[in-house]
């Protein structure tokens, strides 16, 4: 039995956050992918931001669950809750079954492809269009990926880089890796650790790469610093501490290593006319991740080829997504991913 009214939605479920995209309507929901789970009432959960303000604030009653990590589907049962919970939101109404185009990262096996069908039957979703994420994003960038021509779009969410050398309306190659923005949250985490003895919040680490995270250190920037809180290690009090953005930019050199790699993984396998074109069309960046101070300019440093930053980086699989659903017909049948 269907839990939603007859629409037809596209799905961004990322490991940070969950978009929701009417057709003809737009983007209706943005919500953190998380849930929070009462303990002692298994079946009292909060979801979303409400369940994020609980992180930290509450008794241990509540346990916070991400469950989707890095492009995979982590908890099936609280992801399955997550989903309908937010489509519901989103659409506001119940009856009949709707249709879906979900977003999904490339690459992905059969096995984790075909959790996320299983997921979405169980919801009562009565047909499911699987688009690989970059492809996505590439149309959401307004890219010409039909034309005759190579284009490189690098998709860099909170839990992956997904790489995609794309013409002619397909994927030619991909690559991903588990080395998302959050990531670089993660290095930061524990530099701070290792340099300065202070334990640091996930948040405070989201802060910090926020403020001080650049890709094209200058010598103009290095006097600045941040103030952050957070517990010495010694003695697990509170404290507070300058840290300086030299720390931040040491994180931000081992992640744009690992961004490196991923880029060359996927253009070693380009047949040399698309080479040539990347070298004019350029590199294109998507993804919350892509939004890093003066990215563009490293890559270029990097690979020497041009690099650019979409216009609504954030936005742009749910945009891509959602401009299939209106189609639903030459460019669903190229971008739909065959049941395997």
């Amino acid at each position: 039995m269907g839990f939603f009214g007859k629409n037809k939605i596209a799905l961004d479920l990322g490991s940070s956050k969950t978009i929701v995209y009417i057709n003809r309507k737009g983007i209706a929901l943005k919500e953190l992918s998380l849930l929070a789970v009462n303990q002692n009432k298994p079946n009292d959960l909060v979801f979303g931001t409400k369940a994020f303000e609980l992180q930290g604030k509450t008794s241990l009653e509540y346990k916070l669950v991400q469950p989707i990590i890095q492009g995979r589907i982590h908890n099936y049962n609280y992801a399955k809750q997550m989903v309908a919970y937010f489509i519901k939101a989103a659409i506001r109404q119940i009856g009949s079954r709707p249709e879906v185009a979900i977003a999904l990262p490339s690459s992905l096996s059969q096995v984790d492809q075909k959790a996320y069908e299983n997921l979405l039957r169980d919801i009562g979703i009565s047909r499911a269009m699987i688009i690989d994420a970059p492809f996505a994003a590439a149309l959401g960038a307004n890219l010409p990926v039909y034309d005759p021509k190579g284009f490189l779009l690098v998709d860099i969410g909170a839990g992956l880089i997904d790489v995609a050398l794309i013409s002619y309306g397909e994927i030619i190659a991909s690559y991903n890796s588990n080395f998302g923005s959050q990531a670089l949250n993660e290095l930061i985490v524990s530099r701070v650790r290792d340099e300065h003895h202070l334990l640091i919040s996930q948040d405070t680490a989201e802060k910090l790469k926020h403020d001080l995270g650049n890709a094209a250190l200058t010598d103009s920037d290095k006097e600045v610093n941040l103030l952050v809180s957070g517990n010495e290690l010694s003695t697990g009090l509170p404290t507070e501490l300058k840290i300086s953005i030299e720390l931040v930019a040491k994180c931000v050199d081992q992640w744009v290593e690992q961004l490196v790699l991923s880029i060359r993984n996927v253009l070693r396998f380009a047949p040399p006319e698309l080479a040539g074109d990347i070298l004019q069309t350029g590199i294109v960046l998507t993804g919350g991740g892509a939004q890093l101070k003066r990215l563009p300019e490293r890559l270029f440093q990097a690979l020497a080829i041009p690099t650019n930053l979409a216009p609504n980086p954030v936005d742009a699989v749910i945009l891509g997504t959602g401009k299939l659903l209106r189609s639903m017909d030459k460019e669903s049948k190229a971008a739909e991913v065959s049941h395997r």
